[in-house]
Parts: C-alpha cells; sequence; structure tokens
C-alpha cells in the first residue's frame, strides 16, 4: 500500500510502550527541533480538559521517550530519541487548558556538570570520546589529524569543551539516540530527498554574503618551544566540497576584492602540520557560510539535521545539493505535516550542459535532372483545392531566360508550352 500523502502518521513510545488512546484523542500538535551542535528537543501538545492530565499521566521527568512520524499507509521513521524533561501547563480564559510534555536527546547530560581536566598525548577525538564515555554515552568520532601534548578542560561543560575541540577541525557533533558522533560534515552525501518548487516545496529563501569569504586565509601562531612564529595558509581549491556549483565564496571575493588575504591568529602550536590543520579547518567553516538558506516543505522525516537535500526549479544559480544544518517538524493533527529547514551551500551556478548534435540522416541524393529537348512541350494540369479541374482560367508562363508564354486553359484544366532556344 501507497504511503497516502494527505493523511499524517506518527507513533509516541514512553519507555518502550506506545501511548494509550486516550492521549492519542487528546493529542494536537507534535514538534521535533533538531539542530547540530546543540540538542534536539521536542513538544507534544495535549487537550488537558478538566486538568486531568497534568494530574496523572506517563510522561515521567527522565523517562525514554520516542517519537517517528510518516504518512497512513507506510512505516513511520524515528526522528526522536530522547528523555523527557519537563512539562507546561497552560490555561487561558477562552479556550481549553492544554498541556505539554518536553523532551531533549541525550546531549543535554553533557551540560549538567562544569569539570576542570587533562588530557596527556591525546588526540582530540580521543579526548572526545573519553568525555562522552564518562557521561554515559558511546562515541562515534571520525580521527582528528593531530597527536597534542596535553589538552585542557578547564571549568567547562562537557558539551562546551566537546564543541571547542571538535570546532578547531571544523567538525559537526550531535547526539543520536546513546551515541554520540562527531565528523566533518559530509557535503558530497546522496540528497535523502528532492524538493521541487511548487510541488513539495513550499517555501525557500537564500542568503549570499561575502562577509567572511576570501580566496586566501593565512594562520598565525607562536610556537612555545621554538620561540618562533608558524604560518599556515589555506585558499580557494580547499572547500570541503563544491556541491555541483562553480562559483564558490573565494572565487567571488577574489574577483571583487582582489589580493584579499585574511590573516587570523590562533592558540600557540607546536608544529607546521598543526597549524595548517587549524588553517584549513577555518577555511573550510568560512566556506560553508557562504550562501544560507531556509524554507519549508511537506513533511518528510528523511530531512534531518547532517542529511542532504535536492532543490529544483529555482534557477540554475541556486538548484542543485544543500545540506541540512537544522530541521524541524511539525504535526499539526487538524492540519497536517511539514518539515522547515535551515541549509548551507559553498557554491553556486549549475556547471553548463553541453546538448550534443542530434544525429541526422544522411543527405538524400536526387537523381540529375535531364532538361527535355527542344522538341517536347511541357504539359500542365491545373485544379482547384478540391480537385476539380480548372477549365477557362486564363494562365502565364516564364522560361529561366525569361520568355513568356499566356493564354487561357483548356475545359479539362490541361495546358501545353512549348518553348523555343
Amino acid at each position: 500500500m501507497a504511503a497516502d500523502q494527505t493523511k499524517p502518521n506518527y507513533s509516541v513510545t514512553v519507555d518502550g510502550a506506545l501511548i494509550k488512546d486516550d492521549l492519542i484523542a487528546a493529542l494536537i500538535q507534535i514538534t521535533v527541533d533538531e539542530p547540530l551542535d546543540q540538542a534536539s528537543m521536542c513538544a507534544i501538545r495535549f487537550r488537558d480538559e478538566g486538568a486531568v492530565l497534568s494530574s496523572d499521566h506517563p510522561f515521567k521527568v527522565g523517562a525514554d521517550l520516542e517519537i517517528g512520524l510518516g504518512y497512513v499507509g507506510a512505516p513511520v521513521t524515528n526522528v526522536f530519541k530522547g528523555q523527557v524533561t519537563g512539562h507546561k501547563g497552560a490555561f487561558a480564559r477562552r479556550s481549553n487548558p492544554t498541556f505539554t510534555v518536553l523532551g531533549h536527546d541525550r546531549f543535554h547530560l553533557l551540560r549538567r556538570n562544569r569539570r576542570s581536566k587533562t588530557f596527556l598525548k591525546l588526540k582530540d577525538s580521543d579526548a572526545i570520546k573519553k568525555v562522552a564515555q564518562e557521561a554515559g554515552l558511546s562515541a562515534k568520532v571520525d580521527a582528528t589529524p593531530l597527536t597534542q601534548e596535553a589538552i585542557f578542560q578547564f571549568n567547562q561543560t562537557d558539551a562546551d569543551f566537546i564543541l571547542e575541540r571538535a570546532a578547531m577541525f571544523g567538525y559537526e557533533t550531535w547526539v543520536e539516540g546513546k551515541e554520540l558522533r562527531s565528523r566533518p560534515p559530509d557535503l558530497s552525501a546522496a540528497a535523502v530527498a528532492t524538493l521541487t518548487w511548487h510541488e513539495q516545496l513550499r517555501h525557500f529563501e537564500t542568503r549570499i554574503s561575502l562577509a567572511n569569504q576570501h580566496p586566501e586565509l593565512t594562520t598565525q601562531a607562536w610556537s612555545m618551544m621554538e620561540k618562533k612564529l608558524i604560518t599556515a595558509t589555506a585558499k580557494k581549491g580547499q572547500e570541503r566540497s563544491l556541491m555541483g556549483g562553480t562559483e564558490s565564496g573565494a572565487k567571488f571575493a577574489g574577483d571583487v576584492f582582489k589580493k584579499d588575504v585574511q590573516l587570523r591568529a590562533t592558540v600557540p602550536a607546536r608544529t607546521q602540520d598543526e597549524v595548517q590543520a587549524y588553517a584549513e579547518a577555518r577555511f573550510r567553516q568560512q566556506s560553508e557560510a557562504f550562501l544560507l538558506g531556509e524554507g519549508t516543505c511537506e513533511g518528510d522525516p528523511k530531512i534531518r539535521r547532517g542529511t542532504v537535500v535536492e532543490i529544483e526549479e529555482v534557477g540554475d544559480h541556486l538548484a542543485g545539493p544543500y545540506y541540512v544544518r537544522r530541521a524541524t517538524h511539525t504535526l499539526m493533527v487538524e492540519s497536517g505535516y511539514t518539515t522547515s529547514f535551515r541549509v548551507l551551500r559553498t557554491a553556486v551556478k549549475r556547471p553548463a550542459v553541453s546538448i550534443p548534435n542530434p544525429e541526422r540522416p544522411p543527405p538524400h541524393v536526387l537523381p540529375d535532372y535531364e532538361a527535355p529537348s527542344e522538341s517536347e512541350p511541357l504539359n500542365f494540369e491545373v485544379g482547384e483545392p478540391g480537385g476539380a479541374p480548372l477549365g477557362g482560367a486564363p494562365f502565364v508562363v516564364v522560361d529561366p531566360s525569361g520568355e513568356r508564354q499566356d493564354g487561357e486553359l483548356s475545359s479539362d484544366g490541361k495546358v501545353e508550352v512549348e518553348f523555343q532556344e
């Protein structure tokens, strides 16, 4: 059975059990907001006639909470796994009271305490894993390129420490279920959805800015060991991906500002490779702020943070793949399901497509024309459009040399003409 796009469907699970029919009947709205580098959150709003729900409900703080969204006729797709973190009650003067359940994914566990720690001879990715594991999370972290002599967590929450270390290499971080993930943005991933203007795509707007775009970025750091300045450069062509475009922010900046080099100082460093890694990460982060956009489409649970969507029918300058930095799913029981998103792109303008010439049939060669001899007259038969002979009509015939003959057609529309050389 194919999914019915006019009938949204959902599932809400608390501590592994689906909510009961009385809660389903009272449900008004589900909202799931999932950004990168932050905790995702959800809000589930119910009618609460007589304040019954606010007095007795299964949504205990700390309970496991899962939400699935989709359409009738197809399985729902999980868009939230986290915990109940709070409740809201609303008692308006001229409407029914409502009860709202609030939830966050387990990224919120990383913000509960501040710590001061030192990590010796570790990669930043390994330090991130250790902090996540101590907070009760498993970790899937792409390896960072450098082994540090010492990494300091100074009076920071675990979340702030992880985000700081990840950002130094241009990584993005989030929690999926009970697993912390940190990696470079996967800008070249296959699109999970194609959104066409006036079809699935209801609203889309973009902003292109050269505010932090430079054709070249030079990073400097002071070596405490060697007592000297270390310099590294990243430039146009070192973007993570052009995402199907041909004109990047670095190219635009180079065309407009010519020899425009950004100079940036960073934390003390030990080696050239370390400063080079910081320079490339910073250059790539800035390139990913060149084109930012936001839009709304028909609800699609496949559109998640860290995925790619294809935007079509918005002109070749802007059409193409976009990377989703934030996705917000809103299901209104009485009015439908929509997905809003915030996206980025590193370049614009699709490459020109060369259209091959269609195969042409071989030319049709006519046999050589043999002119009639002088003794052979030319015979003509003239008729009306319906086919009846046009008898008695006047005629004029002029040969290639300019000789002219005229007269009247015979009753059957025929005439015989002979030209003299």
